[in-house]
């Protein structure tokens, strides 16, 4: 192993809706050089810019897990860290995710059109 150190971060991850309510979140190493010394990886999960942090996989070395907790309409950030034997990397790159399905946004503009006709009324003409 020589002079072995942790591993870099890895970039920032990236998701997808697979369904109403799962998401699948991938990444990638930083280094393809150092990917076979990763023994795991660690993911992190927040509500809200300024919630805390909870892991949400802490496991074998893999490059996608599926979140299953995840609520539509609402937004979530996501974080990775690699480890080897040395340790752990720094953190990622936050990623940012909403979770919306086409009848979420079709309120929400419906919303947004009923507030934009109301503001645009004119009284007594």
């Amino acid at each position: 192993l020589g002079c072995l150190p942790p591993p870099e971060p890895p970039p920032r991850p990236s998701a997808r809706m697979k369904s109403g309510h799962e998401l699948v979140v991938t990444w990638r190493p930083s280094d393809v050089e150092a990917a076979p010394q990763i023994h795991k990886y660690r993911l992190q999960r927040r509500d809200s810019p300024r919630g805390a942090w909870h892991t949400v996989y802490d496991g074998p070395a893999r490059s996608l897990v599926d979140v299953v907790e995840a609520k539509v309409g609402a937004r979530f950030e996501y974080r990775v860290q690699a480890w080897n034997v040395i340790g752990g990397s720094g953190l990622s790159a936050v990623a940012t995710v909403a979770m919306w399905t086409l009848g979420n946004m079709a309120s929400f503009a419906f919303s947004l059109l009923a507030i934009v006709c109301v503001l645009w009324k004119v009284p007594g003409v």
